[in-house]
């Protein structure tokens, strides 16, 4: 999930139009690397493993 064009959605279903389309990481979560975002909450995440 990121912000496509200003709205939340799964980066693998949107259809983009013709044009510039502005991405950005999903807003409130922890960067982890671009545009790739922590989304799983704390005690679903398999790493790190204790």
């Amino acid at each position: 999930m990121m912000l496509i064009g200003g709205k939340v959605d799964y980066a693998c279903t949107v259809r983009l139009k013709e044009g510039v389309t502005a991405l950005a990481p999903l807003p409130k979560k922890a960067l982890i690397r671009d545009l790739v975002t922590e989304i799983a909450p704390p005690d679903g995440r398999l790493w790190p493993r204790p």
